[in-house]
């Protein structure tokens, strides 16, 4: 648990220099290592993917569902990093805010949900520059690495 919270500091420091080209590319590599070396995580990730699928996707459709999942969590981890360069790094594209701005117009506010896919951080943050935002979200096991993420929020 300790080792993740000095790598996402590590990485963050990184980010001041690296270009996001290499990072992704950095990310790749270490995702794959995490995959193989995470192995009660992997199992869960493989676990709950087999539940998800129900029977429709072999155990090997299934292991390369769980290396994807690893590369685009690697890939979200870049994405937090160097989204605090500055909003041209958010590439988010809303459609119908009409519906959340008739709500809100009413006075009351509005609870939205959404699905946990895509970089919902991002989606978090173009959300909060347009409109005030509460958020509930799951604490990291680690309060340091919790800590992180809150401040990049």
């Amino acid at each position: 648990m300790r080792a993740s919270y000095y790598c996402y500091l590590l990485s963050d420091a990184l980010s001041r220099f690296v270009p996001i080209s290499a990072a992704y590319v950095a990310a790749a590599w270490i995702s794959r290592l995490v995959y193989c070396l995470a192995r009660r995580e992997r199992k869960t990730v493989t676990s709950n993917l087999a539940v998800v699928c129900g029977g429709a996707v072999d155990d090997d459709g299934i292991r390369k569902m769980a290396r994807q999942v690893y590369h685009n969590f690697g890939r979200y981890c870049v994405d937090v990093l160097y989204c605090r360069h500055g909003p041209s790094g958010l590439n988010v594209r809303f459609v119908n805010l009409e519906i959340l701005d008739g709500a809100l117009a009413k006075g009351k506010g509005a609870i939205v949900l959404s699905a946990h896919l895509g970089n919902w951080e991002f989606g978090a943050a173009a959300l909060a520059s347009r409109y005030p935002l509460s958020v509930i979200v799951n604490e990291h096991m680690d309060p340091r690495v919790n800590r992180f993420f809150v401040e990049r929020r």
